[in-house]
């Protein structure tokens, strides 16, 4: 997952979206605040498609440095999200002279590029054995996997009972996430 290099505050991360709300702000303004509230989305909130939503509110308008970032911060929610033949081709427009812009780094364009590149080929190839993989990750896929297991337990497994007791980001959750979920339900999971 990515990282800030520095805590964000609740009060900036509200001053970021009140500006937004200003009448007549400049392009570039704006667009460093959708970039900087996906970045967070994606970074701190764990959201990737809600970052993705920012990144695309980046008017036409805005300074093409800025335009680049959120192309690239777009293909990176994107492998946070699990389009990996998606994402590796958006990297690969980002990288190629005609369609690239500036305001990201190129090696670490590539670097995602090629990383998105091996995900996706893990999925083809387990696709081509029989083993379909959706274009997106599903989020809820641990949490599902538990409601099966409850569902044969006898016990409650609906998507309300099992959101309030599993954290599930956009991403999905981890597996101490389903095991924590497992406590408060009053099963264990191993």
């Amino acid at each position: 997952m990515a990282h800030f290099t520095r805590r964000i505050t609740p009060a900036e991360l509200s001053i970021w979206k009140s500006e937004l709300h200003r009448s007549h702000l400049p392009a570039d303004t704006a667009a460093k605040l959708h970039i900087w509230l996906g970045e967070y989305e994606l970074a701190v909130g764990e959201q990737p498609e809600d970052a993705a939503w920012h990144f695309g509110q980046v008017s036409s308008h805005a300074a093409p440095k800025l335009r680049g970032l959120a192309k690239y911060d777009t293909a990176l929610a994107g492998y946070f999200e699990g389009a990996y033949a998606d994402t590796q081709q958006a990297f690969k427009r980002l990288l190629s002279p005609k369609t690239g812009l500036p305001g990201y780094s190129i090696k670490s364009c590539a670097l995602w590029a090629r990383i998105a590149g091996c995900c996706a080929g893990y999925h083809a190839q387990h696709s081509r054995m029989g083993t379909p993989e959706p274009p997106r990750l599903d989020p809820y896929c641990g949490a599902a996997a538990l409601a099966e297991c409850l569902r044969a337990m006898g016990r409650p497994y609906d998507k309300a009972t099992l959101v309030a007791a599993c954290r599930v980001t956009g991403e999905g959750s981890s597996l101490h996430d389903v095991i924590d979920a497992g406590k408060k339900l009053g099963v264990v999971v191993r």
